[in-house]
């Protein structure tokens, strides 16, 4: 049913698919490997061609989840698996999920989203691990390496908003709802002097709702004047004290399509360009855009300068449709991540 929402009703699902679902419902297992080994025995008995998702108890847990996170990367043709890292991490590198880990946070990179962060192509010969074969005695590594932009610089970060159950999202009275009218203060206040409370407001509402992200309450037919109407009648609601406002379904509408921003913060760039980051993003964090990427990424360089932490994914205004390929200056650096 889901996939036929989103119009993928025809879509054969395959390891990457489930590999990624993974991170969307608990898991229990005696041995943490049975997570991603399950997908493999069972897609591997239909197509047994791949090199790149083959069951090896020989492999410890750390080095299994790491080659499933590799194998992904390869098959989707981009470093897929950053997005699906969280901000607390134990032995692993930042570019591999730990896939016994449940995360309510909506996932930006997924098929059905409209974005194209990156005009490039992920290249073959700046990709560390493009030519591993399972074959081979050598596991990749802990690093990873790729090429990508630098398009901007985090300077503001505002408060962290809570992940939403279930059965929260037409809450609109819930605690959690009053986080989006303290960010558009936050959002008033960071953004560059020049720009006119529409733009604000118009920026502020795309952003919280991730526009383009293909979640189920999105309407593409809105308009930017429809959208900025929303998001006024959603904050005046909010914002209104002596509680006259009717909570209508339109609002309710409004506050569920914000599920995006649940488990981020929100933040500002130093060119002034609104976001959704990780709750782990600190002032200073690059915002990179690996070649390939369907979503820009928040980096960490290290003090050494030669090597990065993935921080997690983001959405940045202005950032999502191939904008950076037009950039008169474009920062072009090989990324290795640790």
């Amino acid at each position: 049913m889901r996939l036929s929402f989103l119009g993928l009703g025809d879509t054969q699902l395959g390891v990457p698919d489930v590999l990624q679902s993974l991170r969307s419902f608990s898991k229990e297992s005696a041995d943490p490997r049975d997570v991603v080994y399950m997908p493999y025995s069972v897609f591997g008995a239909i197509d047994s061609s791949s090199d790149y998702f083959k069951v090896d108890y020989d492999l410890s847990s750390e080095k299994a989840f790491r080659h499933a996170a590799f194998g992904l990367n390869h098959v989707t043709g981009q470093p897929l698996s950053l997005s699906l890292t969280d901000s607390t991490r134990s032995e692993q590198p930042s570019w591999t999920p730990d896939w016994t880990r449940h995360s309510t946070r909506f996932l930006l990179n997924h098929a059905a989203s409209k974005f194209l962060a990156c005009p490039y192509a992920m290249r073959q010969e700046d990709y560390r691990h493009q030519t591993y074969s399972h074959r081979r005695t050598q596991l990749p590594d802990a690093d990873m390496t790729f090429s990508g932009l630098v398009v901007d610089v985090v300077k503001h970060r505002s408060s962290f908003l809570p992940p939403r159950r279930h059965c929260d999202h037409y809450a609109v009275n819930g605690a959690n709802s009053y986080f989006l009218s303290e960010w558009h203060e936050f959002a008033r206040e960071n953004s560059p002097a020049a720009r006119s409370d529409y733009l604000v407001s118009l920026a502020y509402a795309d952003t919280i709702q991730a526009t383009g992200c293909g979640h189920v309450w999105e309407d593409a037919e809105k308009t930017p004047q429809d959208r900025v109407q929303d998001v006024t009648e959603f904050l005046n609601y909010l914002e209104d004290e002596d509680s006259n406002a009717h909570e209508t379904d339109h609002i309710r509408i409004f506050y569920a399509a914000c599920l995006p921003s649940h488990d981020r913060r929100f933040a500002v760039t130093k060119n002034g360009r609104f976001c959704l980051v990780p709750e782990a993003a600190k002032r200073d964090d690059l915002v990179c855009i690996p070649h390939g990427s369907r979503v820009p990424y928040i980096f960490r360089q290290d003090r050494e300068k030669d090597s990065y932490e993935n921080i997690g994914e983001a959405f940045v205004h202005g950032l999502m449709h191939g904008e950076a390929g037009e950039m008169e200056v474009q920062d072009i650096r090989t990324f290795s991540l640790h």
